[in-house]
């Protein structure tokens, strides 16, 4: 068996389940979680039907995955444990196992960096701290980590969305910020070199007569220009009332 890597979960593939519901009615936490039926998908796909195999120990409390490692001529096998369901609860132990026992494959281990998804009240309907509407995920991205980057859940009751998280469009304004501070202590540094020649301040940036904004550098190469070295305006308007007076 070369190494293959499994493919994280589509949005069609994940399913929500409500964690709790506020006391005070105000809205409600979902849980992001995949099904066993998912799991023997995504083996069959990434290894072939004829290529794992599973089985339960201790009534269904335990589940081991087995991939057959070619190159090895051996089985690799992955165990975990299940929790009972309060519905058919040996059915739900082996399935709850095997759920688990493929996330030690990597199957679905990204959702456990899904962000804490809040529904507020009013986009569901809680009634007497019970609420029957569910929840579907219509979108999902992955980061280069495989962490998710982006998710969209919607009511499927009012089909209107329901949580909405976008983490990328978050960094990406959060590196534009940054650089933008970069830059601007960038031009700040290169800028401070710039110091008056007669009274040895650090030049400014400083309006012209005209109402131009003039940055340390610009008043430097006027001052250059007219006068043959870098002056502050405060020099430059003595070096200008000195040669009107000579004139």
């Amino acid at each position: 068996m070369l190494f293959k890597e499994i493919r994280t979960l589509r949005a069609d593939e994940i399913e929500c389940r409500i964690g709790q519901i506020s006391k005070d009615g105000k809205g409600l936490s979902l849980l992001l979680y995949k099904d066993a039926r998912c799991d023997m998908n995504i083996l069959d796909e990434t290894f072939g039907p004829m290529n794992w195999q599973r089985h339960h120990s201790r009534d269904n409390a335990n589940c081991i995955i087995s991939v057959w490692d070619d190159e090895k001529k051996q089985w690799i096998e992955k165990e975990d444990t299940g929790t009972e369901s309060n519905m058919e609860a040996a059915k739900g132990l082996a399935s709850s196992s095997m759920k688990r026992a493929g996330t030690n494959w990597g199957i679905g281990r990204e959702l456990y960096t899904a962000p804490f998804i809040w529904v507020a009240a009013e986009k569901c309907n809680i009634t007497n701290g019970r609420c029957y509407d569910g929840f579907d995920v219509t979108l999902i991205e992955y980061d280069e980590c495989r962490r998710i980057s982006a998710l969209v859940i919607v009511n499927e009751r009012t089909g209107e969305v329901a949580y909405r998280f976008y983490k990328a469009a978050q960094n990406a304004k959060k590196r534009t910020q940054k650089k933008d501070e970069l830059q601007s202590a960038s031009q700040s540094i290169s800028e401070s070199a710039y110091r008056c020649n007669d009274c040895g301040n650090v030049l400014v940036w400083a309006k012209a007569k005209d109402g131009t904004n003039m940055s340390p550098t610009m008043i430097s190469e006027y001052s250059l220009d007219r006068y043959g070295k870098t002056l502050c305006p405060s020099c430059i308007k003595k070096m200008e009332a000195a040669k009107r007076k000579s004139a």
